[in-house]
């Protein structure tokens, strides 16, 4: 049976407190080419996830009430099952979790039997801790506008097209003008790119969190003006501090494929780190 995969969940902040829902996304049975080179990988894409007929921009509030009427269809659907003269719907009814009726799985929950309305609507409000900046969905991810339409009146099929945008009066205009009220467009990440933001952004948002298995550290930068700065990392936004004091403590050195290095580097006129723990910042002050 096909179902589509939940993997990660990066939503679009723009005005008046709107959000874009993108996810990744992918089918169960669609794999990316290997060319002989190991095993296939499951093919996957980031686009915005669709909770509402087409509707591309949500409230948090109408995206929970999206995700509690999802619910409830799949509770009636359920409810179908169990009331069967199929003793294997019957049973599927009392065992089978929420993705099996609807199809869908996040991705290591154990397919569509091992997922939950719970890994559902967490890996989707998960996306509201991750959300990006309009700007930076589109400067660092390519955030654009896909859709499907005829080069004239005697082709036979339509063609996939997109459009870029630079603004959020540019993307709009388009969209009013282009589709007026109808829906069947949807919004799409450059996966490579976002892979990177997104990636960058969770080892950003990791790092200040200690998990006490190794000694504390703070990270010196050497700038070009030759001064020695402090790494600081707070509520996701990255920084330097002139005294070591308002350093960030850190004990991790690498998140995923992520180091603590490549982090500090990204800040402009950085060419040197250096680690200073705590017993010998406690030495010096002792």
């Amino acid at each position: 049976m096909s179902y589509s995969i939940l993997y990660r969940s990066m939503f679009v902040k723009v005005s008046d407190g709107l959000y874009i829902p993108m996810m990744e996304m992918g089918d169960n049975n669609v794999y990316e080419c290997s060319y002989g080179r190991g095993k296939a990988r499951r093919a996957r894409s980031w686009s915005n996830i669709n909770l509402n007929n087409g509707q591309k921009f949500f409230t948090k509030g109408q995206v929970l009430s999206c995700l509690d009427k999802w619910n409830n269809d799949v509770e009636e659907e359920r409810n179908k099952y169990r009331n069967s003269d199929d003793e294997w719907c019957r049973n599927a009814a009392e065992k089978a979790n929420f993705g099996f009726f609807d199809a869908i799985a996040v991705y290591g929950k154990g397919g569509t039997w091992g997922t939950t309305f719970k890994d559902v609507r967490n890996i989707i409000m998960g996306g509201f801790d991750n959300y990006i900046t309009f700007n930076d969905a589109v400067t660092k991810c390519g955030l654009h506008i896909s859709y499907w339409e005829k080069d004239n009146d005697e082709s036979m099929f339509a063609c996939q097209k997109t459009f870029y945008f630079k603004t959020e009066d540019e993307m709009f205009d388009f969209i009013n003008t282009k589709f007026g009220d109808k829906k069947d467009y949807f919004f799409v990440y450059n996966s490579g790119s976002a892979n990177s933001h997104y990636d960058m952004a969770k080892a950003v948002n990791s790092f200040p969190k200690l998990n006490g298995k190794k000694e504390k550290f703070k990270l010196a930068c050497l700038c070009s003006d030759n001064v020695k700065r402090y790494l600081v990392i707070e509520n996701g936004m990255v920084g330097l501090s002139d005294g070591i004091d308002g350093g960030s403590w850190f004990n991790k050195y690498k998140v995923g494929d992520i180091k603590i290095s490549d982090i500090a580097f990204r800040i402009d006129g950085i060419y040197h780190v250096s680690y200073i723990y705590e017993h010998t910042i406690s030495s010096k002050r002792a």
